[in-house]
């Protein structure tokens, strides 16, 4: 008689590969103390965000929940926060712990209100998308090539993800969103903050 056959596992998500990607990424930024405080802390709330993202995709974790509500927490309180960073390195919300937390919690809070109280999704896209080209154009004011290359690998990734592009093939839109990300926030941490 022959052994029974172990069923296949699973090919790992794509999208498991690119959230630890991104969560390698955004780790490494907010491990870097010469970065401004506030920047440092969204990226920890980038990295969290893709830990769970990571755990969701590899089926360790199926619950969509911690995953979700991170992913809210990013789009309406850390590229909010990031875009602040970068514009205001030298201010005190940006480099002193307090205020620092104070900004990510209120624009946490008003976030979630906004998207899950009120049902207003679009905010969160709009705070993403406003929150890069306000980099974008901060970086540009400071001639900050890098920074500005960072914006818009960023802005290229949210656009593909709105846009669930690619349609077909080995990557799908959220793997273009990570990708942007993670390349966005490693070319941000090595410019001129």
């Amino acid at each position: 008689m022959r052994p029974a056959r172990r069923p296949r596992e699973p090919p790992v998500s794509s999208l498991a590969v690119t959230d630890a990607l991104l969560c390698g990424a955004a780790f490494w930024v907010a491990s870097r103390p010469a970065l401004p405080l506030l920047l440092r802390a969204s990226a920890m709330a980038f990295a969290a965000a893709a830990l769970f993202g990571v755990l969701r995709f590899t089926g360790l974790h199926t619950h969509p929940f911690p995953h979700q509500w991170l992913t809210l927490i990013v789009g309406t309180a850390a590229f909010p926060a990031l875009a602040f960073a970068v514009a205001r390195p030298d201010s005190r919300v940006t480099g002193e712990p307090l205020p620092a937390l104070a900004l990510l919690c209120v624009l946490g809070v008003v976030g979630v209100l906004v998207v899950r109280g009120l049902g207003i999704r679009p905010y969160m896209d709009a705070c993403a998308v406003l929150s890069v080209v306000a980099v974008f154009l901060a970086a540009r004011q400071r001639s900050d090539r890098i920074a500005g290359a960072g914006a818009l690998a960023m802005l290229v990734g949210l656009m593909c993800f709105a846009a669930k592009f690619p349609g077909n093939g080995p990557l799908a839109p959220g793997d273009l969103l990570h990708l942007g990300l993670a390349t966005g926030w490693v070319l941000i941490a090595r410019s001129r903050l």
